[in-house]
This record gives structure tokens, C-alpha cells and sequence, in this order.
């Protein structure tokens, strides 16, 4: 650990010390002229600033040095010392920032969606079978057809109508529709929202080229399904970068379409 600056005869050049910088990306400067004695009395990388010649400085414990220049003077006599000490939370720092802090959202839009549209879907649900008079034997696929189209030879005696609709002549109803009144059923999307904050912005922007990709959040609450990546807002807030991302859920999106995340 480094000698303490403030009990040394380092000297101060005037203008300094100086900060500079956006909040919570400023840069503390401090220039001496010192003794090559002195010189290994200078604080170490990482140390704080603790000149206590300066106490406003020495409150800024979140800035660590991390450059340190010296040259020795062309008359030989002494040496030049800069000083720099960075926030390691700031954008600017090559440094690690501080965690990203994280908050997650589960939100459900509901809807009605026609029920030609429901997955296990079948034609009998909404639809009446019709026959010949005099056909006494159920259509066959009548229990599992999911469109109106009826093959040869079953379409010479069997038509699927919709309620309300007039018979042909000749032409009676063999069963009605099983869900009487139904035309819609209740659906909706699911989204998921992670809301980042963190004051180095490069750290929440790494993974922006994964937006409108399939992408798996890493909380999903336990809703099945596959997830699309939407695109992120950025904003400032203080100190801090704010990143908000959502996913939307169905059971299936388009392989050809959205390519999976990188």
C-alpha cells in the first residue's frame, strides 16, 4: 500500500487538482513536481485520492487511479508526476463497472380470437352436418374434420352448413353443432419486460443485436412457448443508463422468418 500523499512535500502545480466530466464519468487530475526520494511515496493503481491538503478531493473515495505519468525534468533536478483517478462505475472507464441492477415485468393483453383460429380446432364445434333424407349412417369423419371440405365419395350425401343457414332441398340435418353459440374463444399475448440500470452504457448495449430474434428471456415466469425479442428503449436516468427489453410468447414463431439469437 502507498504512503499516504498528504504527509509528503510533493508539490502542487497551480490549476490542480481538477475534475472533470459528465456525472458519473469524471476524471480527478492532480499534477506534481517531487524528489526521486519521493517518488515511491505515490499512491498505487486502484488507490484512492488522499492528498489531505484537498478534502473536497479526498471525498471522491469512488475514484481510483488508474494513470500515473513520470518524467524526470530535463534539468535532472526533479520529476514530473500526473496523476488520474477515475469512477470504475462510469461509462468511460476501460475498468469493470458496477452491477446491473434488474427488474422484471409479466403482462398479459387478452383478446378474443375467432374460433376457426383455436389449435385443437374441429368443424362440428360451430358447424351442423347436413345428409340426404334417407342416410342413416354418420359421415365418418364427421368426429375429426377441421375444414368444410368433404372427399369423394361422402360429399354426395354429407355438407357441413353453418347455423342459420338454409338446407337444400332434399336434405335434412343428421347432427348439430356441439357448441351452440360459440364463435370466439378468450386469448391473449404474453410479454415479459426486463428493465436494466447501470451507469456504463456499453454494458447494456452489447447484446442490442439480438433485437427481433428468437430469444429465450432469462425469466419466462413458466410460460411455455417460444419467445421473440423486441427492440430496447435507452434513456438516462442521473447517473444511471436505463434499458428497457420485452419479449412477446407465442407457441411458435417462424424459423424462416426470425433466426434465433447469436
Amino acid at each position: 500500500m502507498a504512503i499516504n500523499v498528504g504527509i509528503i512535500e510533493l508539490t502542487p502545480q497551480p490549476g490542480f487538482p481538477t475534475l472533470k466530466g459528465k456525472e458519473g464519468d469524471e476524471t480527478l487530475k492532480m499534477k506534481y513536481t517531487c524528489a526521486e526520494s519521493e517518488l515511491s511515496a505515490l499512491p498505487d493503481y486502484g488507490d484512492s485520492f488522499t492528498d489531505t491538503r484537498y478534502p473536497f478531493f479526498c471525498s471522491l473515495t469512488r475514484h481510483l487511479l488508474e494513470v500515473k505519468d513520470i518524467s524526470r525534468d530535463e534539468s535532472g533536478e526533479f520529476y514530473w508526476v500526473e496523476l488520474e483517478f477515475k469512477n470504475p462505475e462510469g461509462g468511460g472507464a476501460d475498468v469493470p463497472s458496477g452491477p446491473i441492477k434488474e427488474e422484471w415485468e409479466k403482462d398479459g393483453q387478452d383478446y378474443d380470437v375467432p374460433i376457426e383460429q383455436h389449435p385443437d380446432y374441429l368443424i362440428k364445434w360451430n358447424h351442423k352436418i347436413i345428409c340426404k333424407k334417407g342416410v342413416n349412417v354418420a359421415y365418418s369423419g364427421w368426429g375429426t374434420a377441421i375444414g368444410t371440405k368433404i372427399p369423394a365419395p361422402d360429399n354426395e350425401s354429407y355438407a357441413w352448413i353453418k347455423p342459420g343457414d338454409a338446407i337444400k332441398d332434399g336434405w335434412e340435418i343428421f347432427a348439430d353443432e356441439i357448441k351452440k353459440g360459440v364463435e370466439s374463444f378468450r386469448s391473449g399475448i404474453t410479454t415479459v419486460t426486463l428493465v436494466q440500470r447501470c451507469t456504463d452504457l456499453k454494458k447494456l448495449i452489447i447484446s442490442g443485436k439480438n433485437e427481433y430474434k428468437r430469444q429465450t428471456p432469462a425469466n419466462t415466469f413458466d410460460k411455455e412457448g417460444e419467445w421473440l425479442r423486441g427492440g430496447s428503449k435507452l434513456k438516462k436516468e442521473g447517473r444511471f443508463w436505463v434499458m428497457t427489453t420485452s419479449w412477446i410468447n407465442r407457441m411458435e414463431w417462424d424459423h424462416d422468418i426470425y433466426k434465433g439469437a447469436t
